[in-house]
């Protein structure tokens, strides 16, 4: 049997056409980022979980302020009345959810600092953070970690 022969008057080539160009994984982006959110609690009181992620450092900074009551232990940080900055935790950027706890990052042990905002009634907005956290040596995170807003966080979401 004869092998085809393509049809040239038609334009045909036997060739394939070109693949499309491979995707390049794109780079980690190198902005920092904070975001905040608030959840209500069954018992009453609220949490404002406030994120800070810095893909270039691989760090990522997960704070937890509730108003649940003055008489529970705190990080000792100046913040709105009636609450608290109930934890602070510093890990690897990769594992940073904005309201969702990283079993792999470490706590901090000490906080300076203020959390500030704007709260009209029940809602709260033009969040800004300036704190100095100090984790536990020996570990992959700093032991020192300085986080602060450049502008303030204009508005919570509700966390999922």
């Amino acid at each position: 049997m004869a092998t085809p022969v393509p049809n040239v008057d038609a334009g045909a080539t036997s060739e394939s056409p070109p693949l499309p160009p491979e995707p390049t994984p794109a780079s980690p982006p190198t902005d920092e980022f904070f975001g905040a959110c608030r959840a209500p609690r069954l018992t009453g009181c609220d949490d404002v979980y406030v994120t800070f992620v810095s893909p270039a450092a691989d760090l990522c900074v997960q704070l937890s302020l509730d108003d649940c009551g003055a008489f529970r232990q705190s990080l000792q940080v100046d913040v709105p009345v009636s609450w608290r900055l109930s934890t602070a935790t510093v890990g690897k950027a990769a594992n940073c959810n904005l309201g969702v706890y990283d079993p792999s990052s470490t706590p901090a042990l000490s906080a300076s600092g203020r959390v500030t905002w704007n709260e009209d009634g029940r809602e709260l907005s033009d969040v800004a953070v300036d704190l100095t956290l100090q984790a536990p040596a020996g570990l992959s995170t700093p032991t020192t970690v300085s986080v602060k807003t450049k502008d303030p966080i204009k508005q919570l979401v509700k966390c999922d």
